[in-house]
């Protein structure tokens, strides 16, 4: 096999059809502002159901439904999209907040905490509780 050092910056770049002066590629950003919660504790694909239905809208449009949807997850995703709106604030003193929509919003899953439960004749049965990590990106 062949040992990766960093001495071998410039085989990476050529193999990647790239100047070894310019380094290697770097990640791309996200545009607009966004905030993110970690560790929710609800399952990934129950907060997707809410989080799917906020997609695409307004931020005011979206701050009423979520303040409607009775669904537990519904305030976690609203205080996210709020920072996300707050985010949106300082970086942009002038931004018309009427006009930003969700441009992006999605669930990951979290790590799973795993507990036990007794169960009959001396045996045991694993309970999973998700978590969840939450992104909303707004955009003008």
């Amino acid at each position: 096999g062949y040992q990766w050092v960093a001495g071998n910056r410039h085989r990476i770049s050529s193999w990647l059809g790239i100047p070894a002066t310019c380094g290697l590629p770097k990640a791309k950003t996200m545009e607009g502002s966004s905030a993110v919660a970690k560790y929710v504790r609800v399952s990934a694909r129950k907060a997707r159901l809410v989080a799917n239905e906020v997609r695409g809208y307004d931020y005011t449009e979206a701050v009423d439904i979520l303040k409607f949807t009775q669904k537990r997850v519904a305030d976690e995703i609203l205080n996210v999209v709020n920072s996300a709106a707050a985010n949106a604030v300082v970086a942009d003193a002038k931004i018309d907040l009427t006009k930003v929509y969700i441009k992006k919003i999605y669930v990951e899953d979290g790590p799973i905490m795993k507990r036990f439960k007794a169960r009959a004749r001396g045996r045991a049965s694993r309970i999973r509780k998700r978590l969840s990590h939450i992104t909303v990106v707004l955009s003008n």
